[in-house]
């Protein structure tokens, strides 16, 4: 089923339960273009470099549904035009309660896609939350999406919360602010399970 919403003359287009394959083992990347993500809300809208714009230490979290259980086996960042500190990267549950994290790692590698290892985790099926937290906000780049109208980020369920880093074992989920207008191009890769 997709739903279709047009809110100020953007197009949101929401796909719901997309189709996991079948096949055992089988890897799967969502980030959050996908359609088990934040889908085609970004229809357009290329990906610029930019500050981690949530502060630093701060933390982003980004939902996602999952129609059956997966294995995640490693987390992947977009790394801009300038690269500094450390990026945490998680799943949480609704409640906020963390399933799995990276760690502290450090940002490694300009314009390029980081990809950092996690424990692996099977988790749903259900809605979760992927998690970036970054410890540098003014020097650090990753690649990002704005998004309008303003209001669009609680109206994906997008939340972040200040003093984030590393991400914590509990979250305390906040409404994303006016001026956090960027979604940063970050997603998870993992196994399937049929």
């Amino acid at each position: 089923m997709i739903l279709i919403f047009i809110i100020n003359k953007v197009v949101i287009v929401m796909g719901f339960w997309p189709t996991i394959s079948n096949v055992p083992g089988r890897l799967i990347t969502i980030d959050v273009n996908h359609l088990l993500s934040l889908g085609g809300s970004f229809c357009g809208l290329v990906p610029v470099s930019v500050n981690f714009v949530f502060g630093a230490n701060g933390a982003i979290f980004v939902p996602f549904r999952i129609p059956r259980p997966l294995t995640v086996q490693s987390f992947s960042l977009q790394n801009g035009t300038a690269v500094a500190g450390n990026i945490d990267m998680g799943i949480y549950t609704p409640g906020g309660t963390r399933l799995v994290s990276t760690g502290s790692t450090a940002q490694a590698g300009i314009s390029v896609t980081q990809t950092v290892a996690a424990t692996a985790t099977r988790f749903g099926p259900g809605l979760f939350y992927m998690a970036l937290a970054m410890s540098n906000a003014a020097t650090a780049r990753i690649l990002a999406q704005n998004f309008t109208p303003n209001d669009m980020a609680q109206m994906l369920g997008l939340a972040t919360m200040a003093a984030a880093f590393p991400l914590p074992a509990t979250a305390v989920f906040a409404s994303v602010g006016v001026a956090n207008l960027f979604v940063p191009q970050f997603g998870l890769t993992a196994r399937s399970f049929v």
